[in-house]
């Protein structure tokens, strides 16, 4: 997993270097393609920054497990588990963001609702549903 997540970050930063070269601003569907790659990958660079960090605020904190203070090593434990669980956390946070992506995802959708037989107890349905849906899609953006 980590191997992707660098491959990435690496992908991220490519990305970020062409979208201010001069030549692909003059090519506006490439531009729009970077773009939107560009925001595809920013939040899975923040996540994995952050896993990083964390990871290396875990070694720190790990070190301060064998100071002979009691209270700096209670301190430390504490912080240490803290951490951990914020990590796996993230981590699994981090798979999800690597699934591959539907190629449906970025289409528009189309959705009839109708009152089938069943008169005005159909129709009150029909349009539950339908509230419910748009909600549902105002929700996801």
């Amino acid at each position: 997993m980590l191997n992707k997540l660098e491959e990435v970050a690496d992908r991220f930063r490519e990305v970020e270097g062409l979208l201010s070269d001069p030549t692909v601003l003059n090519d506006q569907n490439r531009y729009r393609a970077l773009t939107i790659e560009h925001s595809e990958l920013i939040d899975v660079v923040k996540d994995y920054e952050r896993c990083c960090r964390i990871r290396e605020e875990i070694a720190g904190s790990q070190e301060l497990l064998k100071d002979p203070d009691a209270e700096v090593r209670e301190m430390a434990n504490a912080e240490v588990s803290e951490l951990e669980t914020e990590l796996t956390e993230l981590e699994e946070q981090l798979k999800l963001m690597l699934l591959p992506k539907d190629p449906n995802d970025q289409r528009n959708v189309v959705l009839e609702v109708r009152a089938g037989t069943g008169g005005d107890e159909a129709a009150l349905f029909a349009g539950d549903l339908f509230r419910m849906y748009c909600r549902y899609a105002d929700q996801q953006g």
